[in-house]
């Protein structure tokens, strides 16, 4: 009756954002912007990327963002695992993107984590369900619970977690 997923997602839902994020950028140590606290993903874009495999939201949130803004991108490889991600990244392979909730819990001193500036660029996860079905009260009240909780909690970061300084 309801499922969970990124946005975008398609017309045929209907949706209410549970949690919201900026993306995070993960860079080899030694890249130019691993200093900085926050980017624009135009400074990234001539970065080889590493993805996730093919069919996940992120990706089409990250291909978006360089077509939006007229940019092209290099695929440098896929993973379906976060931490093979960091490796790739640690190794000099490229850069990857993540939702800081993924990646605070996870050991990420190989690299650095900075902050995508850009606001479209974030992160966004909600509850959906068809559009003009008519939801169960346990559903509706699912709803007006997650509804309570805070969703916009890492709007106010300033830097990531100071793990990897």
């Amino acid at each position: 009756e309801i499922g969970a997923s990124l946005l975008p997602i398609s017309e045929d839902f209907e949706y209410q954002i549970v949690r919201e994020e900026p993306l995070i950028a993960l860079l080899p140590v030694e890249h130019p912007l691993s200093g900085r606290a926050s980017v624009k993903l135009k400074e990234l874009a001539p970065c080889p990327t590493i993805f996730f495999e093919d069919g996940f939201a992120l990706n089409a949130l990250l291909i978006a963002g360089f077509r939006q803004r007229k940019m092209d991108y290099t695929d440098a490889g896929h993973s379906a695992n976060p931490d093979f991600m960091i490796a790739m990244v640690a190794a000099g392979l490229g850069i990857a993107f993540l939702p800081h909730l993924i990646l605070k819990s996870r050991d990420y001193r190989s690299v650095r984590a900075v902050k995508i500036e850009d606001e479209n660029m974030w992160w966004r996860l909600a509850l959906i369900w068809r559009r003009g079905h008519v939801l169960s009260p346990v559903a509706r009240r699912w709803l007006e619970m997650s509804a309570l909780s805070p969703r916009k909690n890492d709007r106010t970061v300033t830097g990531i977690p100071t793990r990897n300084s």
